[in-house]
């Protein structure tokens, strides 16, 4: 599972279906297309951040 930290310049923007602000959204990517995702980090008016998975989230999978 992959996640995205995603901040927008300004409150209610929208890129993907998806509302963003200035607070940041976390983004589970497993949730969206690949053409979303794409769309999203390409943006120049949001600041996107991968994050690692927690380890208490990898060993859930285990």
């Amino acid at each position: 599972m992959s996640k995205l930290h995603v901040i927008s310049k300004r409150d209610g923007y929208r890129r993907a279906g998806i509302v963003f602000g200035r607070v940041a959204s976390v983004i589970d990517t497993d949730a969206l297309r690949k053409a979303q995702v794409d769309a999203i980090r390409a943006d120049p008016h949001l600041k996107v951040v991968a994050v690692e998975p927690d380890k208490s989230e990898k060993k859930g999978k285990a």
